[in-house]
């Protein structure tokens, strides 16, 4: 759940917000192990723009995922 609020900060152009939402839903992702928290992690990653802290957070989330 925490991933598509995440990608709705970034349909609203809040990414600063997407990312903190997002690091939120990567901790609970892998506390939880869940598979369709991957998923929608994945999806975050590929959606987040060139800015510095979504490029770190977009390299945290492939890094994680591997």
């Amino acid at each position: 759940m925490l991933g598509d609020v995440a990608a709705g900060y970034l349909t609203a152009d809040a990414i600063d917000q997407a990312v903190e939402v997002g690091r939120r839903a990567l901790a609970s992702t892998f506390e939880a192990e869940t598979t369709m928290g991957r998923v929608q992690l994945s999806a975050l990653a590929d959606q987040l723009p060139a800015s510095s802290a979504a490029q770190a957070f977009r390299d945290e989330i492939r890094a994680s995922l591997e």
